[in-house]
């Protein structure tokens, strides 16, 4: 076998462990049960020098896992011949209990002080292929590109390859173009508080997206291409934007304290691979691939009847990964919980 090189190329890259085929609820308060599949997980981009031996070793402590890494790729059809920019998988669909932070920092030696430092791509990324119906919450409104007004043949139940009727808002000026495509939403509160608007912006629940095949003087046709949820009359329509799925493994912001607000499909507890908002985003420098460490940390009194506290030590409860920023608030991915998330938890920074 090749002797491994190095395995990451830019300083300070943090790992995170996921599974591979990971089933994320969709259902809130007011929709019916249905989930939604797709894969995720961590991968690697193999570099010069790199062997299966070299990998296990590197990301499981043991060289000797390096048959379970090459059958979890089948697309390697013999282990000895590995070659740079090949991905690979580096855990097993059923790794649940796996799914935990690795807080192991990898970096290429150091180059000589009259040497040139050039820095390649991150080789290590997590792969999150149900990236377009991940939802968001925005301070500033969203002006919506249209409202469903009706489904053809009075469907009740909307699904892929259904026509829609759209009607135009006030402030589209000229018809829709065919063959372009939308998001279909539904605003919500992110939370039940009176001033939950106000105070963290408007949540935009993603459902679905619908290419636009006839325009009419007063509306416009639209098929459903795809179905994340269930679509309604009166839900809204925005540009469709296409997501990258992977996103490349970096640290967290350094000093920045945030608490979830809340999952995106309401629940009061969340868990492994819930999808949730927190309260930053990139106005501190929030973006999406970093990594946090979700927290409990008591204040206690000294003695029983004391005023006087102390605060214990932080008790790590679970990890999360930024999927998406807006300019105050973050989509995020609970990569692992060792007991429930509420609303309201803590997190900050793995670097710390």
């Amino acid at each position: 076998m090749r002797r491994q090189a190095s395995l990451f190329s830019s300083a300070g890259v943090w790992i995170t462990t996921a599974i591979m085929l990971l089933t994320v609820p969709a259902a809130s308060a007011t929709e019916p049960n249905k989930t939604v599949e797709h894969e995720a997980g961590l991968y690697y981009t193999i570099q010069k020098g790199d062997t299966l031996w070299d990998l296990s070793q590197h990301f499981n402590d043991t060289p000797w896992m390096w048959p379970e890494l090459w059958k979890e790729n089948d697309q390697i059809p013999n282990p000895h011949w590995i070659y740079p920019g090949e991905r690979i998988r580096l855990y097993h669909k059923s790794d649940l209990d796996r799914m935990q932070m690795f807080k192991k920092m990898v970096s290429k030696p150091k180059a000589p002080a009259a040497t040139p430092v050039t820095v390649d791509e991150p080789s290590a990324f997590f792969r999150f292929s149900a990236m377009d119906q991940v939802g968001f919450i925005r301070k500033a409104p969203l002006e919506s590109s249209g409202t469903i007004f009706r489904v053809q043949d009075d469907q009740r139940m909307v699904s892929e390859g259904d026509t829609i009727y759209i009607k135009p808002p006030a402030h589209l000026k000229q018809e829709y173009v065919l063959g372009s495509k939308y998001t279909v939403y539904r605003t919500l509160k992110p939370v039940d508080t009176k001033d939950a608007v106000e105070t963290f912006g408007t949540q935009y629940y993603l459902l679905g997206v619908v290419e636009i095949i006839q325009n009419h003087p007063q509306y416009s046709l639209a098929r459903i291409i795809r179905s994340f949820r269930d679509i309604k009359i009166k839900d809204q329509l925005m540009p469709y934007q296409s997501r990258a799925i992977d996103l490349n493994l970096m640290p967290g912001v350094e000093g920045l304290e945030s608490a979830v607000i809340t999952s995106e499909e309401h629940t009061n507890i969340m868990g492994d691979n819930t999808i949730a908002f927190i309260d930053k985003g990139a106005r501190e420098n929030v973006y999406p691939g970093q990594q946090y460490m979700l927290y409990n940390q008591e204040e206690v009194a000294l003695e029983p009847g004391s005023t006087e506290t102390i605060r214990l030590a932080p008790e790590y409860i679970g990890t999360l990964l930024v999927l998406h920023t807006e300019e105050t608030t973050a989509t995020v991915l609970i990569t692992s919980a060792q007991r429930q998330v509420e609303p309201g938890q803590k997190l900050h920074a793995v670097n710390r």
